[in-house]
């Protein structure tokens, strides 16, 4: 599964790439973010060859650009435009001795011999350039962190459902942590299996939840009836988490002109994360308050148990959230438990 790279921003990503190159060559410079670096973000001298001759040091340059849309062809096409706007900074650099160029992003190259987007780039760097250089795609940058546990939890907004889970359910050593372990495994696998199908209470139909899901425009209000959206900074609440939020589908009764949003994308993309600790959730009957809940569970499900599958399935910008584990319950069933029945 993938690594929540796009949380990062363009200054955490940054430093992310730095650790990595850092695990693999200990004396790379890391330069500063947000400074004019001259096409510099970390810098490797070669020493083995030349020694510590100030006048005959050669060195490697690495470069890190984010993209916010990784996986889209224009996103791939970019890093064309993005190699000739940085050919006049590597000629400059070629005067000091730059003798490699290493382009490093969160975009994911395609692989087609020849055509593929990673072939054309390392072939259009070198010409453009006229030295040795390279781009590390998103696969290139995932497959270093595989196996780097303390950089990834350096960075703990891009960890991926397994890596979260083994750390929730392994605190302690022992049979019960392994008992622990495997009850949580069988609940969260348990309500995977009963949420794969949405239920429509008032019809008493069942259909796959991932076929018919539709996500649905919402509101969203602070307590105090204000809009979460464009609240006036004077009447802002200083903790909008201690005030809690309402997210409303009805929209007939709501009297402020506010901005909707789609409410699967108001709990699972990351820029609304930080502020939705406590939520309300209101709609009218059939409204699809059920149904929501439902399948924003079930999309941390996949990611916890790795279904790969059902997941290509998702919108991709709903894949990418911080992790949670999924605790839902329904009142319905928990009053008919409450009775006996």
């Amino acid at each position: 599964m993938d690594y929540n790279l796009e949380t990062l921003g363009d200054d955490q990503f940054q430093k992310l790439c730095q650790a990595l190159l850092v695990a693999t060559h200990p004396d790379l410079i890391s330069l500063p973010v947000n400074q004019p670096d001259g096409g510099r973000d970390a810098v490797l001298f070669d020493e083995r060859r030349y020694g510590r001759d100030l006048q005959a040091r050669t060195f490697v340059c690495f470069q890190v650009k984010l993209s916010r849309d990784p996986s889209s062809a224009t996103e791939r096409d970019a890093i064309f435009d993005l190699i000739k706007g940085e050919k006049e900074k590597v000629e400059r650099l070629k005067k000091r001795g730059l003798a490699a160029y290493y382009l490093l992003t969160n975009v994911r190259g395609t692989a087609h011999l020849g055509v593929g987007s990673i072939d054309r780039v390392n072939e259009e760097l070198s010409g453009q350039f006229g030295i040795p250089s390279y781009c590390y795609w998103r696969d290139d940058i995932e497959r270093r962190l595989d196996s780097m546990h303390d950089i990834k939890w350096s960075f703990p907004a891009i960890l991926r459902g397994t890596d979260l889970l083994k750390v929730l359910l392994s605190g302690d050593v022992g049979e019960a942590a392994q008992r622990r372990n495997a009850a949580m495994r069988a609940y969260i696998i348990n309500q995977y299996r009963i949420d794969e199908e949405v239920k429509f209470k008032q019809v008493e139909l069942q259909n796959k939840l991932l076929d018919l899901f539709v996500d649905v425009p919402v509101r969203m209000l602070d307590l105090q009836g204000a809009s979460l959206l464009k609240r006036d900074r004077d009447t802002a609440v200083d903790d909008p988490i201690e005030q809690g939020l309402i997210v409303s589908l009805r929209h007939e009764t709501v009297a402020y002109h506010i901005q909707t949003v789609s409410a699967a994308a108001v709990f699972l993309q990351p820029q609304h994360v930080g502020v939705l600790a406590r939520v309300v959730l209101e709609g009218a009957p059939g409204q699809g308050k059920s149904t929501i809940t439902q399948y924003i569970c079930q999309v941390h499900r996949m990611r916890f148990l790795s279904k790969d599958h059902d997941l290509s399935c998702v919108l991709e910008g709903h894949r990418n959230s911080l992790i949670r584990i999924p605790l839902r319950a329904d009142l319905r069933d928990y009053a008919i438990w409450v009775q006996g029945r």
